[in-house]
């Protein structure tokens, strides 16, 4: 069979099993490659074998052969840092292209005005927004940067600048895959993908480091030591992932432990690579991670529960699973409780198109089935006390251990504010609308986005 059929295998799967969290057509393109399938693409490419001689571990300096610095904007242009918000939600979205943020009751207000935007951050004090530019027409990414009262908006790095990372040969571009600001600090992570002409995207496993006061970049880790990266809540260290292995190390890539497990690569039936996602305990000592097994298309499925310690001690399997944990992690929906106590998965129903939600302890035990049908998997409430799932693509359902499900709204891109209110998208390309809700209470409509695409980002 062709690899295009098992493609289209794969993606029907998604659908029938309760593959996804949300629908993929609700986000931006390249958001889509990197949540869903770019995000996850990782290859032995001649990049990752002949990583640009110049480039070295730590800073990047001016000048240096190959390699870049972005230039600081004047600090005329850097504007003023509110002070860290307490309990009031700021929300920054892309319309139109354009960047806009919400600041509580406040009325939107427009950030950007250059059009592109696809992907948008917020630093967890809220001072600033990072957002990806990306001109399809001109075949350029860039990362830009503006302040959060609108002032100081500035190209941090250019298409150039992420081109001249590694030796391009069959590469057209590189680009940056996935974005995570460093709880505190105005330290924006990243890593890069490669892109080439036609489809293919190949994760180059590295990781980087940009201090958006200062502009200085650094590179944490090298091409194959790196991939995936996960911060802890205190961060101070980062969970890295690659496919077939999973390690630690400090948040300036020191200390790297860099294959504290090891696994079969999942078998994706397709040009992309599985990454498991883990959940850091709260006091960032740990994290647990479930691993499928290697056929996600087997008769009988199974997940492994791991405990990984951040000081590298040894590995703790605490369950073996009978039942689909590749699905409904397939986009970015980790199926492990924020609290690391309880465990969510899928199992097939009798009915063609149909599954069962089944919910247990993180050791395996007390599993119960709490819903059956055409269930999509979205998530843990952030207290571990209900879950999120859907039936079809967008009837979206809160789940309470012990409680029937309570219906939350039509929607796509749900995401918990706390563990009482939550943010989720509505509407179709063209006519959306950003809707807000509490438990028990009605959803409001907080904001009418426009594009065929839409990001956002919070902080509160």
């Amino acid at each position: 069979m062709p690899k295009s059929t098992f493609a289209l295998s794969i993606a029907a799967l998604i659908f029938s099993l309760s593959a996804c969290s949300t629908p993929g057509s609700d986000l931006p393109e390249s958001a889509r490659l990197a949540t869903a399938v770019a995000g996850t693409l990782e290859g032995i490419s001649k990049v990752n074998a002949t990583p640009n001689p110049f480039l070295t571990p730590g800073k990047l300096e001016t000048g240096q052969p190959n390699g870049f610095a972005a230039q600081p904007a004047p600090p005329t242009d850097r504007g003023t840092s509110p002070p860290t918000p307490t309990g009031v939600l700021r929300l920054a979205y892309t319309s139109a292209g354009n960047v806009w943020l919400i600041e509580g009751t406040d009325p939107p207000r427009q950030l950007s005005h250059t059009g592109h935007a696809d992907r948008v951050l917020l630093s967890s004090d809220g001072a600033l927004v990072a957002y990806v530019h990306n001109d399809f027409e001109s075949d350029v990414v860039e990362l830009h940067v503006v302040n959060s009262d609108g002032s100081g908006d500035r190209v941090v790095l250019e298409q150039v600048d992420f081109d001249s990372l590694y030796p391009l040969e069959e590469a057209r571009h590189f680009l940056p895959s996935q974005m995570a600001f460093l709880h505190g600090t105005h330290q924006l992570l990243f890593n890069t993908q490669a892109a080439f002409e036609g489809p293919g995207l190949i994760k180059n496993n590295d990781v980087f480091s940009i201090d958006l006061d200062t502009d200085s970049l650094e590179r944490l880790l090298l091409p194959g030591s790196g991939g995936d990266f996960y911060p802890s809540p205190d961060g101070t260290k980062l969970a890295i992932i690659q496919p077939t292995h999973i390690g630690t190390s400090d948040s300036d890539g020191l200390n790297l432990h860099a294959e504290l497990l090891t696994f079969t690569a999942v078998n994706t039936y397709s040009e992309y690579s599985y990454y498991p996602e883990p959940v850091w305990s709260p006091d960032s000592s740990h994290f647990a991670v479930v691993i499928p097994s290697e056929d996600p298309l087997a008769p009988n499925p199974t997940s492994t529960v791991w405990i990984v310690s951040a000081d590298g001690s040894p590995l703790d399997q605490t369950a073996l699973i009978e039942g689909q944990s590749f699905f409904p992690q397939a986009f970015s929906a980790p199926v492990i409780a924020p609290d690391l106590s309880k465990v969510a998965f899928m199992r097939r129903g009798s009915e063609q198109y149909g599954g069962r939600l089944v919910i247990a302890g993180e050791d395996g035990s007390g599993e119960f089935v709490y819903a059956s049908g055409n269930l999509r998997w979205v998530g843990w409430s952030p207290d571990s006390s209900a879950f999120v799932y859907s039936v079809g693509p967008t009837d979206l359902k809160l789940g309470k251990i012990g409680e029937p499900p309570q219906p939350l709204g039509d929607g796509m891109q749900f995401r918990w504010i706390n563990s009482e209110d939550y943010l989720f998208l509505t509407g179709s390309r063209g006519d959306w609308a950003l809707m807000m809700g509490r438990i028990g209470a009605a959803v409001k409509e907080i904001g009418r986005p426009v594009g065929n695409f839409i990001a956002y980002d919070f902080i509160q």
